[in-house]
């Protein structure tokens, strides 16, 4: 039996991320840990049989209470997440040969393990598997970031798919704290930044993974411009910017949000959360491109 391991934390310091020493096979057992900036392990444990969602054991744990002690001298984000984030994470996991890593703002569609799988497609120089961050082609990264990026739209780091044992062959933490150091006053959406610079610099390093695997409201403004979406469903739904939560932002992804937070628990939580975010988004009164895609995606919504 393989294990998965989730550490759960809060933005400023450990986000999610599920670890395998080997592709799980079935059933698994999901082990959960909360770290806080001590390094300190609470662990708790679920098994899981093979028809098992991981979704509901992922979104079964909160984050756990992490304060951050640094604070960026230009950007409201902390610079925690830059110069000690990668550094943490290879202390924390010296013997872990590969990572799926993800924001806590994230709503899972699909097994994670299908994102684990993803590392078998890395070729010999692929270190890195990352989502893109605009489609359209028409954001920060093309007409507003003044640092360099993975072309052409940059990626969203979200979503990772990590082999640490590569990514410490390459002393890739050293590599990071140094772009950052360099481009920190042009920085302003923390590690996302300084990945893009060193991926502009280092294109063939990277995994291109669909967008499918970080959809966020980026993808379908202006109409759907995540294909995969349409033809494979959302992996993952990313409500960054706090879309889940600030009523009126994004009324369509807080009616998917409620659908799992309403039915998480119940008895048969896959086929009442999926009727659930139909019928929630049916009821969004509040017509944009978003709340069509996502009804078109969404209508024959099933949860493996």
């Amino acid at each position: 039996m393989t294990a998965i391991y989730i550490a759960i934390g809060k933005k400023c310091g450990y986000l999610d991320y599920v670890r395998a020493q080997n592709p799980p096979t079935f059933p698994v057992t999901l082990k959960f840990r909360k770290t806080n900036n001590s390094g300190a392990k609470q662990p708790s444990h679920r098994s899981s049989s093979s028809s098992d969602n991981v979704l509901g054991s992922l979104l079964g744990f909160m984050a756990h209470e992490d304060r951050c002690e640094v604070t960026s001298p230009v950007a409201s984000e902390p610079i925690y997440v830059v110069p000690i984030y990668w550094k943490t994470l290879c202390r924390l996991l010296p013997d872990v040969d590969s990572v799926v890593y993800v924001d806590t703002d994230i709503l899972f569609f699909r097994p994670v393990e299908e994102l684990w799988f993803m590392l078998h497609n890395f070729n010999k120089s692929q270190v890195i598997g990352i989502p893109p961050e605009d489609p359209h082609r028409t954001g920060w990264y093309t007409h507003v970031a003044k640092h360099p990026s993975y072309p052409p739209t940059g990626v969203n780091t979200g979503v990772l798919v990590m082999n640490l044992t590569r990514l410490r062959a390459i002393d890739f933490p050293s590599k990071i704290v140094d772009l950052y150091k360099i481009w920190y006053s042009k920085i302003k959406w923390g590690e996302q930044d300084v990945v893009n610079i060193w991926l502009h610099y280092n294109p063939e390093k990277l995994y291109l993974i669909s967008c499918e695997w970080n959809f966020r409201n980026d993808h379908c403004n202006g109409g759907n411009a995540c294909k995969g979406a349409e033809k494979n469903g959302i992996g993952i739904l990313h409500g960054n910017g706090q879309q889940y939560l600030i009523p009126g932002k994004r009324p369509e992804l807080m009616a998917i949000n409620d659908a799992f937070l309403k039915y998480l628990s119940s008895e048969n939580p896959k086929a009442d959360i999926a009727e659930a975010v139909k019928r929630n988004l049916a009821n969004v009164r509040r017509v944009t491109d978003c709340l069509k895609a996502l009804r078109y995606i969404f209508r024959d919504l099933t949860l493996p």
